[in-house]
C-alpha cells in the first residue's frame, strides 16, 4: 500500500512528505518546529479515505502530537471505475440505470447512472465480489451483468477486452411516420439496410426481403437487414439497431396499386440513442379504380360514361374521367387524399351522386350503378282530327297502382327516368287509346 503523507505549513508550503507502512499502514513525520499545519493524505487515483486532510497547531502542549493522539485517515474503499457498452462499439449511452450489488446476499450496495458516452463509478467500495447490474427502462442488453472481485486494488472496464467484463447495450429504437394529406397510413414497407452487417441477435422485424427491392439499385456498401409496416397509426419502429448508418427504403401499394412514397430512400446515423428517423413520409399522388356498372343486367355495355372528381375540401381541381372500357372499369391517376364528390352522366341513364373518403387506405371506388333508366314513346293518330293538345301520360306503380309520375305530352312524344321496376302506363285524354294501359 502507498499511501503518501504530506506536512504543509498554513502558507502551503511543503515540509516534510512520507509514506505509510506496506503492511499496516503507519506513517511516521517528524515536527521540529511549533506553528500551524496541514497535514494531507495523497492516495492514488480511486482509493478514498477520510479525511483527506487534518489542520491542526503544533504547540508543543494542546495538540494531538504533544498528547500522543494519533491522526489518522480512514480507508473507506476503492474505486470501480465501468462502462456500458453499445454492441459493436467502444462507447455507449448515457442514461442507463447501474446497480452494485453484494454477490454473496445480493443486497443493493450502491446504484448510480451512466453519463456520456456510458461511464459510470461507484466510490468507496471495500474487498469483495460484486454483482454490477445495468437496467433500463425499454433498452435491452446482450449482457446486463457483471461479476468483479475488488482486492487491493481499483477495478477498470473500461477498457474491457473480454465480453465476460463487459455491460452490453443490443441496440436502439428508430422510429417513423407516414402519413397522406395529414391522415395515417397503416401498411406502408420500410426496408431497413445498414453499412454493418446484420449483428447476431434479431432485430424484432421480418428478415426476408420484400418483393419492391428487386427493382431497386442499392449500393453494395449496404447490408439488408430486415423490414417492417406501418401501423394503424402511421408509425413504423425498428427495435434493437447498433451504433451505424442506415438507410431505409419505403414502398406502398394496396389491393396491387403501387403509391408514390415520398422520399423514397433516406438515411440516418445512430449514435448511442434513440432517434426519429428524422424526415416525415407522406404519401404522393396515387392510382384509384371503379367500375360503372348494370347491375340488373351485366351485359348492359355502359361505356362512355363521364365521371366527374369535385374535391369537396375544394383543395384541388376537379378531375374528369372518361370510361372506354366497355366494361365500364375506370381508373384515376394521381389523384390525393379528400372527400369527393362524384358525378356520373350517360345518355339514357341517371345516376344518383356519391360521396366519398379517397385515400391509400380506400383505393376502391364503390361500383357506380344507375339509379334511373330513360323510357322514351310515341304517340300514333290514325286521324290527326283526334290529336289531343293536352294529353297526359300517367305512370304508376304496378301492383299498388300508386301514381308516380305525370308527363305531358309534346309533339306526340314522351320520355322520362324511372329506376327498376314494374310499372303500368295510361293515357288520360278525352279520346280512347287501344290500348289505353301499357305494362313495362
Amino acid at each position: 500500500m502507498f499511501n503518501f503523507f504530506a506536512r504543509y505549513t498554513d502558507r502551503g508550503i511543503i515540509k516534510y512528505i512520507s509514506d505509510c507502512a506496506p503492511n499496516n499502514g503507519y506513517y511516521f513525520i517528524p515536527l521540529y518546529d511549533l506553528g500551524k499545519y496541514v497535514l494531507r493524505i495523497t492516495p492514488p487515483q480511486g482509493w478514498i479515505f477520510e479525511p483527506n486532510e487534518v489542520e491542526f497547531n503544533f504547540d508543543g502542549k494542546n495538540d494531538l502530537c504533544s498528547k500522543q493522539t494519533d491522526i489518522n485517515f480512514v480507508f473507506k474503499g476503492f474505486t470501480i471505475f465501468g462502462k456500458v457498452f453499445s454492441f459493436n462499439s467502444l462507447t455507449g449511452p448515457k442514461g442507463v440505470h447501474i446497480t452494485l450489488r453484494s454477490k454473496a446476499n445480493n443486497n443493493v450496495i450502491k446504484q448510480n447512472v451512466t453519463a456520456d458516452d456510458g461511464l459510470y463509478e461507484f466510490h468507496e467500495v471495500l474487498p469483495g465480489q460484486y454483482l454490477i447490474e445495468a437496467s433500463h427502462e425499454h433498452w435491452q442488453f446482450l449482457k446486463n451483468t457483471v461479476i468483479v472481485d475488488v482486492v487491493d486494488d481499483n477495478i477498470n472496464h473500461r477498457q474491457a477486452t473480454e465480453t465476460s467484463d463487459q455491460l452490453c447495450l443490443l441496440g436502439y429504437s428508430v422510429v417513423g411516420k407516414v402519413v397522406s394529406e395529414g391522415r395515417p397510413i397503416r401498411g406502408v414497407q420500410f426496408a431497413l439496410f445498414s453499412e454493418n452487417r446484420k449483428p447476431p441477435f434479431s432485430l424484432g422485424c421480418q428478415e426476408t426481403k420484400p418483393n419492391f427491392l428487386s427493382s431497386l439499385k442499392i449500393d453494395s456498401k449496404y447490408h439488408y437487414l430486415c423490414y417492417t409496416l406501418s401501423n394503424e397509426d402511421g408509425e413504423f419502429k425498428f427495435e434493437f439497431l447498433p451504433n451505424g448508418k442506415y438507410i431505409v427504403y419505403s414502398f406502398y401499394d394496396a389491393q396491387n396499386i403501387r403509391f408514390e412514397v415520398v422520399p423514397h430512400q433516406h438515411e440516418f446515423e445512430i449514435t448511442n440513442s434513440d432517434q426519429d428517423v428524422g424526415v416525415l413520409f407522406e404519401i404522393g399522388g396515387f392510382s384509384v379504380f371503379g367500375q360503372v356498372l348494370n347491375q340488373q343486367d351485366p351485359n348492359d355495355k355502359l361505356k362512355n360514361a363521364r365521371i366527374e372528381f369535385i374535391d369537396e375540401n375544394g383543395r384541388y381541381d376537379d378531375i374528369k374521367v372518361l370510361v372506354k372500357e366497355s366494361n365500364g372499369k375506370f381508373s384515376v391517376n394521381n389523384i390525393k387524399t379528400s372527400n369527393y364528390l362524384i358525378k356520373t352522366t350517360l345518355d339514357r341513364y341517371q345516376f344518383d351522386d356519391i360521396k366519398f373518403l379517397i385515400s391509400p387506405n380506400s383505393p376502391n371506388i364503390p361500383v357506380i350503378t344507375p339509379s334511373k333508366f330513360e323510357i322514351c314513346g310515341k304517340i300514333i293518330f290514325k286521324n290527326h282530327e283526334f290529336k289531343d293538345e293536352n294529353m297526359e301520360l300517367l305512370v304508376m306503380e304496378k301492383e299498388t297502382k300508386t301514381l308516380i309520375e305525370t308527363v305531358t305530352i309534346d309533339n306526340d312524344e314522351f320520355c322520362l327516368f324511372l329506376p327498376n321496376g314494374n310499372y303500368l302506363l295510361q293515357m288520360r285524354t278525352q279520346h280512347e287509346f287501344v290500348p289505353n294501359t301499357m305494362e313495362i
